[in-house]
């Protein structure tokens, strides 16, 4: 896909969410290859982004809420302080992704990679993280309450000062 259709297929997404999906198409680029794209600030809200290559791409401060990036090559992608809410990000590689100040709340992370990630100051609120690959620094995360975690997740939690709070919100699933 050339750089003019990407755009393309974005103003129509423009049109279609000023419109109310009235006008315009909801944007779909499952599968595309956007590795090392420039997508800051973009409004990207609903936009199907499913196994995409989204690797290295610069995504600072984009919209992303309730987008499907399910399976989606996020590694090494910049994704600070973008909107995720909502967001669908099963099974997608997060790997080495700066995801400082991001807001994560509600977003399905299941069986997700976040190995090496930057979670300083993001919010988890809410989010789904079972099965997800979790080695990172917890103390570094802003909001966590009633996320739901698998209990190998539990040892890198007991390190945050608000670790007797956060227990009694986390939904923990037992995965014997």
């Amino acid at each position: 896909m050339t750089n003019e259709q990407i755009k393309e297929i974005l103003a129509l997404h423009k049109t279609w969410l000023d419109s109310g999906g009235a006008k315009g198409k909801r944007a779909d680029l499952r599968e595309v290859n956007l590795s090392g794209a420039c997508l800051r600030f973009l409004d990207l809200t609903y936009v199907n982004l499913r196994k995409a290559d989204l690797s290295g791409a610069n995504l600072y401060g984009a919209d992303l809420s309730g987008a499907n990036l399910g399976g989606a090559n996020l590694t090494g992608a910049n994704l600070g302080g973008a909107d995720l809410t909502g967001a669908y990000l099963t099974g997608a590689n997060l790997g080495g992704a700066n995801l400082r100040e991001a807001n994560l709340t509600g977003a399905d992370l299941s069986r997700a990679d976040l190995s090496r990630a930057d979670l300083t100051g993001a919010a988890l609120r809410e989010a789904n993280l079972r099965e997800a690959n979790l080695t990172l620094e917890f103390s570094k995360v802003r909001y966590l309450h009633n996320s739901k975690v698998s209990k190998e997740h539990l040892p890198w939690l007991t390190g945050r000062p608000d670790f007797g709070e956060l227990l009694s919100t986390l939904i923990v699933a037992d995965l014997v």
